[in-house]
């Protein structure tokens, strides 16, 4: 039966150390040991939502409310499919808007998100 040594030699999961080694053709090879406690990948956005992010109207001014479609407006930061929807039916029901700050009327548009949008859009 094998038996396996996990020292700290043998381990690139050292606290933050190099592992240096020599490979066939005489080239020196230094791996960087990962210090779990400081190296954590960032799985908090997806791919799809950096596609989102780079493709939002966060660069562009004055997204005209009364006139843009939902999907138009679900690339506004914070703004998803169902709240576009939310904003198109409340300018359905109520006619367009005649204040940006009308937005707070919409069903999933709170303070928080009011603010990340309230520079880029408007009502002319």
């Amino acid at each position: 039966m094998l038996e396996f040594d996990y020292g700290k030699s043998d381990s690139l999961f050292v606290l933050g150390e190099s592992y240096n080694a020599v490979s066939d053709d005489g080239e020196k090879i230094t791996e960087k040991g990962v210090d779990s406690n400081r190296e954590l990948l960032d799985f908090r956005v997806s791919k799809n939502e950096k596609n989102k992010e780079n493709n939002s109207f966060s660069a562009v001014k004055n997204v005209r409310l009364n006139h843009v479609g939902a999907d138009e407006l679900a690339l506004l930061p914070g703004i998803g499919p169902k709240t576009a929807k939310n904003i198109i039916e409340y300018r359905n029901k109520y006619g367009k808007f005649s204040k940006i700050e009308e937005l707070l009327n919409v069903k999933g548009i709170g303070k928080a998100k009011f603010d990340k949008i309230k520079s880029i859009v408007t009502v002319n």
